[in-house]
């Protein structure tokens, strides 16, 4: 392991860390019946709620990025940042609306 990798997964660790201290601080997401099926959901929907999901996907997707990185998926994982991107604006999106209190 390098020592761009080993930042790699200090940072992600940290950033998993500081999603769980938010997470801890909202409702958590209950089971309802979607399609006569059980599944998780944030049945409050509040904007915390969306960040909290906004960020683990986000995460989710930094790992990801990496993993094809590692495996030579290039284009891949070009693709997966394009998605990031969008899903970063989204993270802006909604913190500017708690901020401002919009």
């Amino acid at each position: 392991m390098n020592e761009a990798q080993s930042n790699e997964s200090i940072a992600l660790r940290n950033m998993e860390v500081a999603l769980r201290r938010i997470e801890s601080q909202i409702p958590p997401p209950q089971k309802v019946l979607l399609h006569g099926h059980p599944v998780l959901r944030y049945v409050e929907q509040t904007i915390q709620q969306a960040l909290v999901a906004k960020l683990a996907r986000h995460i989710s997707n930094l790992n990801a990025a990496q993993i094809l990185m590692e495996h030579g998926h290039v284009h891949e994982q070009g693709i997966l940042q394009r998605t990031m991107d969008e899903g970063g604006s989204d993270i802006l999106f909604l913190v500017l609306g708690m901020v401002k209190n919009d």
